[in-house]
């Protein structure tokens, strides 16, 4: 029999998806878990630091005056962040929560875009966990948050599972690579969905979403073919911040 018909890869533009996680809040240095059930809290004076500082990077980078500017695209640089830029992006997408949309208002007006929120992208639902510090969780409930951490098909009590998060961003992702192919689109988001996303282009397994440090303001990218090809261009891309929240509680890496 003749073999199969493989079908031309595509070598057009990808969709490139800028994945920013939002600044900090009281919460994440406390080492509190918030999760995605209310809409604060908010970021807190670091955390609009970081937003301002993160906007005035963006700036530089799309007035080409950044340096390396000259160099933007494939190759070209700023700080650790290759290429962050292809395109100018074409939108901003945002968590609904306080934290995300207040980091994505301080990009809009240096890219000249208005942020549009869309629940997909909010955090992990925590249910009876919100709020709490991951040592108390520990503490009140060890059974369930040993098996929370060890399958995406545990929920928290009155939360979310990591697969319940998993299928409404893969369902956003899809969408937003339908809508926008061939553009860049910034999304602020949280840890949840940034390493879900991450993880899935990595067709990696469970156990990488505890596995990828997503810090506050940090730039994540992620491009798409048409195709169904994807690369991960970059991951937790600090270059913009000033300083760093305290050290993660080792046993629950990266704060959500």
């Amino acid at each position: 029999m003749p073999p199969e018909a493989v079908p031309e890869a595509d070598l057009g533009e990808p969709t490139t998806v800028i994945l920013v996680r939002h600044g900090r809040t009281e919460d994440t240095d406390q080492r509190r878990a918030r999760g995605g059930a209310q809409a604060g809290p908010a970021l807190n004076a670091p955390g609009r630091l970081q937003a301002a500082r993160l906007a005035q990077v963006l700036g530089r980078l799309l007035a080409g005056t950044g340096p390396d500017a000259g160099g933007l695209g494939p190759a070209g640089e700023y700080g650790d962040a290759p290429g962050w830029f292809l395109a100018r992006p074409a939108a901003i997408l945002t968590s609904p929560l306080l934290r995300a949309r207040q980091t994505a208002h301080a990009l809009g007006p240096v890219l000249d875009l208005e942020p549009r929120p869309d629940a997909a992208w909010a955090e992990l639902s925590l249910g009876d966990w919100d709020g709490l510090g991951y040592a108390e969780i520990a503490a009140g409930w060890p059974g369930e948050f040993r098996q929370w951490r060890h399958s995406p098909s545990v929920a928290p009590p009155g939360g979310e599972s990591m697969d319940d998060v998993a299928k409404r961003v893969s369902a956003a992702r899809d969408r937003l690579i339908e809508d926008y192919p061939g553009q860049a689109v910034v999304v602020v988001s949280h840890t949840a969905p940034i390493r879900t996303v991450i993880a899935r282009a990595l067709d990696a397994g469970p156990v990488a979403l505890w596995r990828l440090r997503i810090n506050p303001t940090s730039v994540s990218v992620v491009r798409f073919w048409a195709d169904g090809g994807c690369e991960v261009a970059a991951v937790n891309s600090t270059v913009a911040l000033s300083s760093f929240p305290p050290p993660l509680d080792p046993h629950f890496p990266g704060s959500i």
